[in-house]
């Protein structure tokens, strides 16, 4: 009654067990203890107990029994007593009254508490960028050692990036405090001890964009570091012996470096300085590759990796609900080997990676028979579209067992099911009619092209045109068309079953059975 009919605390599986099946409470903390150790043996025995009491107690059939005891066995899983579950409660008010009312520093918190988990950061910053927070790269004029928060922002905390020690983010701090912020690389180099901060230290913060402030290519303030602490170690010696400037002598005080004096550099590629971020702070912060992708992987995954966990907790034991087609970049690619089961046979090649997501990442595995038709493929930074089964590894973690690989950019070629333009009667003037003719014909595919007409007595006409007008469901076409006849007039629907081919049958049943 107290928790209208729903299995909430642990204290209620004692209570079920004392009124259903006659237990005394000490026995049915007993049962408590088996289903929240999930100790098998003595569940077994529990089992027959509890059925027995059930009808001997209440006169309950066996088979309702039986039901009871699963509801009760389910719910043990992930139960909590009362008292746990009350300061659960209570923290889960005030965490979420803290995102509500304090988003910038509860997030900056959060990021700063899983600076050593790659995997989490990316999760938390793409929800703080959902939350409107603008995550800002490293900066020597802006950082401190952990995630720092400012109205509507956060700023990367430098002791989180790559060859970047906590020592050397206090005299950066402390410096800055005591003289003000840095005028370029220059100054920097000159202000900063080269002890404290040395070259790797100095391009691993270049590359992380922790000067952009300058207002340089990062290219070239990588290529100049050189030059600058050069030039910063004989302006120090000079000073360490006293020695004076000609500026100094003319009393016009000392000469100040410039930057303008680096040398001159093309800009790397984006590809480039994404990547050289992903090294050194563990993922993608001024963009991400797959952004580029990301009117594909809308349009045509089944799921966002960040919610396989979610599809693995609902399918129970209805395997079909556990094939998913994912997209995301290749990253830590290995190709690896069999374990002969017998001496005459040979090992046999198979990949592992992580396929990574704009919001998460996952692990996946390609068993030997498909790795031949994919290996071509894998490559860290590949963009790929995979179809697989979820599962879980032996360390409990998620993991795909892809079945086919595909490049993304060819998503909507192979996934597309139909293009659907919706037209109300009054836009179906020969001009308009013209100029859709003239856009499909510009993009020219092997997905048919529907036409909805909204008739003005509320009637509808639906039209599937000829394959001298099927196209290429790209995010140009559908531009294009939403351009000349509106947003809502254009649907891209893409193929349910998420294999190409009908899935393979399952080989390896693993820890769910």
């Amino acid at each position: 009654k107290e928790t209208y009919g729903i299995i909430v605390y642990q204290e209620q599986i004692q209570q079920a067990a004392n009124r259903l099946a006659g237990f005394t409470l000490g026995q049915g903390d007993i049962l408590r203890r088996a289903m929240g150790k999930k100790d098998k043996a003595v569940m077994d025995a529990q089992r027959e107990n509890f059925i027995a009491g059930c009808k001997k107690t209440n006169n309950i059939d066996q088979k309702l029994a039986q039901k009871l005891w699963e509801m009760i066995e389910k719910f043990a899983e992930y139960g909590f007593n009362k008292s746990h579950s009350a300061a659960y409660g209570i923290i889960s008010y005030q965490t979420a009254f803290l995102k509500a009312n304090y988003a910038e520093e509860f997030m900056a918190a959060l990021l700063s508490s899983e600076m050593g988990t790659p995997d989490k950061l990316s999760f938390l910053l793409a929800e703080a960028r959902e939350m409107g927070l603008n995550v800002r790269a490293p900066s020597v004029n802006e950082s401190v050692a952990r995630f720092r928060p400012t109205k509507g922002a956060i700023h990367f905390g430098m002791a989180g990036v790559k060859n970047v020690g906590a020592s050397a983010v206090g005299i950066i701090a402390a410096d800055r405090e005591k003289t003000g912020p840095f005028k370029g690389l220059m100054d920097f180099c000159t202000r900063i001890d080269s002890r404290e901060a040395n070259r790797k230290t100095i391009e691993s913060l270049i590359k992380c964009g922790a000067f952009d402030f300058c207002h340089k290519p990062r290219s070239r303030l990588f290529a100049g570091v050189e030059m600058a602490m050069s030039r910063a170690v004989s302006a120090q010696r000079d000073k360490q012996s006293g020695q004076s400037s000609l500026f100094d002598m003319l009393g016009s005080g000392p000469a100040q470096e410039s930057d303008e004096d680096l040398p001159v550099m093309e800009p790397w590629p984006d590809s480039e300085m994404l990547s050289a971020e992903k090294e050194l702070i563990g993922f993608y912060i001024s963009g991400h590759p797959l952004s580029a992708h990301e009117w594909a992987l809308k349009t045509f995954a089944l799921q966002k990796i960040a919610e396989l966990a979610t599809v693995i907790e609902t399918a129970g034991t209805d395997e079909a609900k556990t094939l998913v087609r994912i997209g995301g970049l290749v990253d830590k690619y290995k190709k690896v080997f069999t374990k002969p089961k017998k001496p005459e046979d040979s090992p046999k090649p198979y990949a592992r990676f992580r396929l990574e997501g704009l919001e998460a990442a996952v692990n996946a595995v390609v068993w030997p028979d498909d790795f031949i038709k994919f290996e071509k493929l894998l490559e860290d930074g590949a963009p790929l579209m995979a179809t697989g089964r979820i599962t879980k590894d032996f360390r409990d973690e998620l993991e795909i067992q892809v079945s086919e690989l595909f490049p993304l950019a060819a998503a909507p070629v192979l996934f597309a099911e139909k293009v659907s333009l919706h037209l109300p009667e009054t836009m179906l003037s020969k001009d308009r009619l013209q100029a859709i003719k003239e856009i499909i014909a510009e993009h020219p595919g092997p997905t048919s092209l529907h036409i909805c007409i909204g008739l003005d007595s509320g009637e509808k006409v639906f039209i599937r045109t000829d394959r001298h007008n099927q196209v290429t469901a790209s995010p140009e076409l559908v531009q294009k068309l939403e351009h000349l006849l509106g947003e809502e007039a254009v649907y891209v629907s893409a193929r349910s079953q998420p294999f190409l081919r009908e899935p393979p049958r399952r080989r390896f049943t693993g820890k769910r059975g």
